[in-house]
């Protein structure tokens, strides 16, 4: 045997059988044909072209089932990087994407749940921009009963779409709101208003996410609790609580600062000033149809809300501020946290690289559920999620770093002051300082312990509703006559000496 004038080793017809049988092993024994002259691929044999003509047979499950088992790796596999084949990946790639939704959709049509989810998780995972796909994720994760992932994937996908410039599409927005309502159990046939989608409020160049719940007569200004993203509320028991049971009674806007969760990230090397985030809680209160707010300011939020209700004189009926201070930092006459003390508990809590007992700050925060391993889970989870190690370091140096004791006098606006007794984060003397300093504030002292308001019994009857001592509308007070509600006339005293009184 010769191959032009070289001749061929004896045993290359032997080589070359072997090397055809292991082909036909592989491809079909119809793929090769041999003939007088040589062997034939047989193109209408090959995986490819099978597994268009399955997708082109009608879609039945079957033929789907047996057109993606043809699949083993990518196609083309190690020559897919060749120039003249990249159309042709590209198109079977999208063809085997499209055929795994369509066969996830059939699995649904038979109210199957594990498959299609297992198979739509795959799809999201390699081709995140296919809202198709995540639609049907969140059907099927909806007809498990698994509302809050699906609530997660809905955002997932919100957050894919704007980063390439799109808007959430009208059937995404309807997806979501669904899920908001499975996973809380609040339909507009039983709250008013129900759950709306997350929208987007503009502050010049920077995009806010806001959320509107209930649709009770009073607007609620409410920030998500520090780096909590308003989309990790729905996984929270607790907190899903405490904002229906707000929204019985009131139109919540829940927001996202700037640089948390759903908003825009922040320049770290410059974080937003408190002017600054003032001006975007009055964004959302325009975007948001909000007319005349009770705007709620919690810890590191009171200072921005006082902001707010400085600058703003007119664009609110009354203030509410929970466990919050005008200052946390020790200053000249004034009782607070050293600077060094402050420094390190920030590094403390936002440092992945600090020795720090990772449930310390909970325990702080949230003694009552700092056992609740579900609890805990949620916190770790809705802090990564909400803000990065560096923007939280950045903004909680303006936030609690904040001074704003000059503005008190000047803020007349009818203010509710609730305060735990017993929080370690913010004590007690903080919120009675702010009590002391504003001309029309009430001050409700309240038991127990954690920072956070949705913890600790916040959802039960018996903790005040923060509307509850508020004006419907603005009552004009004169400005040479201040109000001084009763309750804080029978307690005044000298703030020099409240710090020796929580002492004792």
């Amino acid at each position: 045997m010769r191959c032009g004038t070289t001749a061929l080793p004896p045993s290359a017809s032997a080589t070359l059988l072997g090397y055809i049988s292991r082909l036909r092993a592989t491809l079909g024994t119809q793929a090769i044909v041999g003939k007088v002259e040589g062997y034939t691929l047989n193109a209408d044999s090959v995986d490819a072209t099978v597994f268009i003509s399955l997708i082109d047979a009608g879609g039945s499950k079957s033929s789907l089932e047996r057109a993606l088992a043809l699949w083993r790796g990518d196609a083309f596999g190690e020559l897919a990087g060749h120039a003249f084949l990249v159309p042709e990946v590209r198109r079977l790639t999208d063809l085997r994407a499209q055929a795994r939704v369509d066969l996830a959709t059939a699995y649904l049509a038979e109210r199957e749940t594990a498959r299609p989810i297992s198979v739509l998780e795959a799809v999201v995972a390699e081709e995140p921009y296919r809202e198709d796909a995540w639609l049907q994720l969140i059907r099927a994760l909806l007809s498990a009963g698994r509302s809050a992932d699906a609530v997660l994937a809905a955002h997932r996908c919100r957050r894919q779409r704007a980063e390439i410039g799109l808007d959430p599409s009208p059937p995404l927005v309807e997806a979501e709101a669904k899920a908001l309502q499975q996973r809380t159990g609040l339909t507009p046939s039983n709250k008013q208003s129900g759950i709306g989608p997350v929208q987007y409020a503009r502050s010049g160049a920077v995009h806010l996410a806001y959320q509107v719940v209930g649709g009770g007569p009073v607007d609620l200004m409410c920030a998500a609790y520090g780096g909590v993203s308003i989309d990790s509320i729905w996984d929270n028991d607790q907190f899903t609580s405490y904002v229906l049971r707000l929204a019985e009674s009131c139109r919540v806007v829940l927001y996202d600062t700037r640089g948390i969760g759903l908003s825009d990230p922040i320049a770290v090397e410059s974080p937003p000033s408190l002017a600054q985030q003032s001006e975007d809680l009055h964004a959302i209160v325009n975007a948001s149809g909000a007319n005349c707010p009770v705007v709620v300011g919690v810890s590191d939020g009171g200072p921005t809300a006082l902001r707010y209700a400085h600058d703003h004189p007119g664009g609110l009926i009354g203030l509410v501020l929970i466990n919050t201070f005008a200052r946390l930092v020790e200053a000249a006459g004034y009782p607070g946290v050293s600077q060094e003390f402050f420094d390190a508990t920030l590094q403390m809590s936002t440092d992945p690289d600090s020795k720090r007992d990772s449930s310390l700050v909970l325990r702080n925060h949230a003694p009552s559920v700092a056992s609740d391993a579900a609890f805990r889970a949620w916190w770790e989870r809705a802090g990564r999620r909400g803000a990065s190690p560096a923007t939280a370091t950045a903004l909680w140096r303006v936030r609690y770093g904040a001074d704003v004791r000059d503005l008190l006098p000047e803020i007349t606006t009818p203010t509710l002051v609730l305060h735990r007794r017993g929080s370690k984060v913010v004590p007690l003397r903080y919120g009675r300082y702010l009590a002391e300093h504003l001309p029309d504030a009430r001050l409700v002292e309240l038991d127990g312990e954690d920072q956070p308001p949705f913890t600790e019994d916040a959802a039960t009857s018996q903790r005040p509703s923060p509307t509850s001592h508020l004006p419907r509308r603005r009552s004009p007070t004169p400005p040479d006559k201040p109000r001084s509600p009763p309750e804080l006339r029978q307690d005044r005293h000298d703030w020099s000496a409240v710090r020796k009184r929580d002492d004792d």
